[in-house]
């Protein structure tokens, strides 16, 4: 076992929000060897503050997803549970969507390749490109970059595909949520927001000094 091998004494789990099985098995296995955990959770962008108008705060409500988005006046923020929701609403019907929701979640869309026109932003990794490919997404509607993405950027490639949708992770500032919601806001463009996997963290911070003091208490013992 890894953690008696290396002498684990403590864990700081400081994962991507949407790595579930990393955390859960760290979880698990500190919980097995009573281990002190402790989860570092990047902070979410506050509810009150995400938008920069208030059409786009206004969005936030609970919306019929049998509608099309052309229903609802524009810009608009919709927060939705997970990208299974998505995929079956009608949220994306005959749009031109880009999706930078990582290329695991990729499969998922594919039945709407039929029905929008969909572009996928993924990392620049062999694994990344070969997913999308697998998806049905066509080398033209693949674009392989590594963030942090300015807002000029953004702006320049939603305008350069013409893009009229984008689907994103509530990823936090140190993930672009907050540039992608100014641009959506000021193009006047839908935002599709998919919420964090829910976890019950033993321990939870978003205060990296805390996460930092906990790994010090341990680091001489």
């Amino acid at each position: 076992m890894f953690f008696q091998e290396h002498n684990i004494v403590a864990v700081l789990d400081a994962s991507h929000p949407y790595a579930v099985e990393v955390s859960r098995c760290a979880i698990a296995a500190c919980t097995q060897f009573n281990i002190p955990y402790l989860r570092y959770e990047r902070p979410c962008l506050e509810r009150e503050t995400r938008g920069s108008s208030d059409a786009a705060t206004r969005g936030e409500e609970i919306l019929d997803p049998q509608l099309p988005i052309t229903h609802y006046q524009l810009p608009i923020t919709i927060q939705l549970d997970s990208c299974e929701t998505l995929v079956t609403g009608n949220y994306l019907e005959k749009q031109r969507v880009l999706l930078t929701v990582g290329y695991k979640y990729l499969p998922l869309f594919r039945s709407w390749q039929e029905k929008a026109t969909l572009f996928a932003r993924i990392l620049p990794s062999l694994v990344s490109i070969e997913a999308a490919l697998a998806a049905g997404f066509t080398p033209d509607r693949i674009i392989a970059l590594r963030p942090p993405i300015s807002a000029d950027l953004e702006t320049a490639l939603w305008r350069q595909w013409e893009i009229s949708m984008v689907v994103t992770k509530a990823s936090g500032a140190p993930g672009g949520e907050d540039v992608k919601r100014k641009v959506a806001a000021e193009l006047g463009v839908p935002l599709i927001i998919i919420d964090r996997p829910f976890i019950d963290y033993p321990q939870q911070t978003g205060d990296l000094s805390t996460a930092i003091a906990f790994c010090q208490q341990y680091l001489f013992k």
